[in-house]
């Protein structure tokens, strides 16, 4: 019995050589890599706005969190639990259904900056947490401007066309609207911008023709005018 064993271990001794050769003189596996695309994901939150973007080389990017904290369910379906960072968070204006997730990701997430129009006079208490956690936490705020544009290694281009200046009190009107290039390909991000915007952004002459529209204010005829 106990040669038998000996035995037995000796030749298991002898395959597990043989195999670390195997492996060792095997070509080596090339995995596919994942092809570097621009990626837009809009998130299926209920009211409101929440759009997702993943740039070639990696930069994350979340335009507006929607009402509530689905926005946290839906991001773990595009983000790999192991990922704790968004590079930006955005907020177009300061209405309840584009903003009112974007608290839980600051929590859950860690955030590089965050972007909106400067506009703070929104005393709601949800709002005003936001803005408090942001500080808090001391992630940069950025205040966006018409003209102001980033650009990325990967060659994506985030141009901003809106808004000029803002006016307390103001909501739609001043949201925040961007065009994503990335080699012929054009999305536009219209936050709610109402249709008298609109025609201010045309009249400045900037470009808005795009392959994707994100139309402005969930499809309200007051946005998103033929002309536009």
């Amino acid at each position: 019995m106990l040669l038998a064993k000996k035995r037995l271990s000796s030749i298991i001794l002898v395959g597990c050589l043989l195999l670390a050769i195997l492996v060792l003189l095997a070509p080596p596996i090339h995995w596919p890599s994942r092809p570097k695309l621009l990626e837009v994901t809009v998130l299926d939150i209920g009211q409101g706005d929440s759009i997702f973007i993943r740039t070639p080389d990696g930069v994350t990017i979340l335009v507006d969190g929607g009402r509530d904290n689905q926005v946290i369910n839906r991001l773990a379906d595009v983000i790999p639990w192991w990922q704790h960072k968004i590079d930006y968070l955005v907020s177009t204006h300061s209405d309840l259904d584009h903003y009112g997730g974007l608290e839980g990701v600051a929590q859950k997430y860690q955030i590089g900056e965050f972007w909106y129009n400067g506009d703070e006079s929104n005393k709601a208490t949800s709002y005003q947490s936001l803005l408090a956690s942001l500080k808090q936490k001391q992630i940069p705020l950025r205040v966006i401007r018409q003209g102001e544009e980033f650009h990325w290694p990967s060659g994506v281009i985030l141009h901003w066309l809106w808004p000029v200046a803002i006016k307390d009190g103001e909501r739609n009107e001043g949201s925040l609207v961007g065009r994503l290039s990335w080699g012929a390909q054009d999305v536009l991000l219209t936050g709610d911008l109402p249709s008298e915007q609109e025609q201010l952004i045309l009249a400045s002459g900037q470009i808005v023709e795009a392959e994707i529209l994100k139309v402005g204010h969930h499809g309200s005829k007051n946005s998103s005018s033929a002309d536009f």
